[in-house]
């Protein structure tokens, strides 16, 4: 999962409306059946018998592959546990996806992230983390993305095994003012709070990710007021790169999901 993200997470640039880099299909719901969990050292060295993704790990990936606004692709069978050699003798959930992963890939605040309009892939803030080596299974990395309204998602990555502590994020560092309230809404843990200068992730548990938006409380003071305002604004108009345009533009252009050319 991680080899797939490190291929592409300095490419941030080159992504946008019309141009995603693909982060290739998800592990979530296999539990080391078939798909791409196979596909690794782990299946070839033991028979086949791995044990897929831990409800963390998916969760990590949900988050990553939405904070890169990759195409959202599931290689799980969503009917009944598949029969093949791997796990042949071990006891697995049938059917195969289990709560834990429907709650995952349903969590519409994530998803929100993934279909932003503005179609940015989040940028590496490689100054910030610590899992700068590609592939390493040690270390943090820290990635922020720009989100409509004004707003914008923070994820925070372990990428080993055991807790990491992670220190205070400066909001200068990632763009945002000093001495500026701003609504922080936890993603994964369904909360909100108010910071100013800093974001403070503290603990990271093997694996995890959190992820945040954070929207200026001079516009909007909650979740609630997010929906309210962009309500309100009605529907924003956007050319191929992500930018904001007039309803009159001239060339293709991007409202409500439809192309339209002019």
């Amino acid at each position: 999962m991680l080899g797939g993200v490190d291929e592409v997470r300095k490419l941030w640039m080159y992504a946008g409306v019309n141009r995603f880099n693909d982060l290739d299909m998800m592990c979530i719901g296999l539990h080391g059946l078939g798909g791409p969990s196979n596909n690794t050292a782990g299946h070839q060295s033991n028979g086949g018998q791995i044990t897929g993704l831990t409800d963390a790990q998916a969760r990590s990936q949900m988050s990553l592959w939405c904070m890169f606004a990759s195409p959202l692709a599931l290689t799980c069978d969503l009917r009944e546990t598949p029969k093949g050699e791997a796990n042949a003798n071990v006891q697995m959930p049938n059917p195969l996806i289990t709560d834990a992963d429907i709650a995952t890939l349903t969590n519409t605040e994530v998803l929100a992230i993934n279909q932003d309009a503005l179609g940015q892939q989040a940028e590496y803030m490689e100054a910030l983390s610590t899992g700068t080596s590609n592939y390493s299974n040690t270390g943090y990395d820290v990635y922020v993305k720009d989100l409509t309204d004004g707003r914008m998602a923070v994820s925070v990555t372990n990428r080993g095994t055991t807790a990491v502590s992670v220190p205070d994020i400066q909001l200068t560092s990632i763009y945002l003012k000093a001495d500026n309230k701003y609504t922080c809404r936890d993603i994964w843990a369904n909360t909100e709070s108010e910071i100013e200068n800093t974001l403070s992730p503290g603990t990271l548990q093997p694996c995890e990710t959190k992820v945040y938006v954070l929207t200026d409380k001079a516009t909007v003071t909650s979740l609630a007021g997010v929906t309210t305002s962009l309500a309100s604004k009605g529907s924003t108009r956007y050319d191929i790169s992500g930018r904001k345009v007039a309803e009159d533009y001239k060339g293709l252009s991007i409202k409500d999901g439809q192309k339209t050319l002019k």
